[in-house]
C-alpha cells in the first residue's frame, strides 16, 4: 500500500508509545531511563510497523544483449515492471 494510506497507522503507534510512558512515568518510583527505553522502543515499533507497509514498484531496463543473440545487439533496451513489498 502507499505509505500515505499506513500515515494513520503510524500517528496511533506514536501516540500509544507516549501515552505508555506517560502512564509508566506515572507510577512511583519510575525509572527515568526505563520509561525513555520503553518510549524509544514504542516509536521505534511504530515507525517499523509503517515502514513495512510500503509498496516497493521499479522500472528497471534491461540491455538487449542479456536476452537476444548479439546478431541484434542493437536494439534498444527493454523495460520490465516489478512489484515487492519491504522484508
Amino acid at each position: 500500500m502507499p505509505l500515505s494510506a499506513a500515515k494513520s497507522g503510524l500517528q496511533s503507534g506514536i501516540k500509544t508509545a507516549y501515552n505508555n510512558a506517560k502512564a509508566a512515568a506515572s507510577q512511583d518510583g519510575a525509572s527515568p531511563s526505563a520509561i525513555i527505553s520503553a518510549l524509544a522502543e514504542g516509536i521505534g515499533n511504530a515507525i517499523h510497523n509503517y515502514m513495512m507497509q510500503a509498496q516497493v514498484d521499479t522500472v528497471d531496463l534491461i540491455p538487449p544483449e542479456t536476452t537476444m543473440p548479439p546478431a541484434v545487439a542493437v536494439l534498444p533496451p527493454t523495460s520490465a515492471v516489478g512489484k515487492g513489498s519491504l522484508s
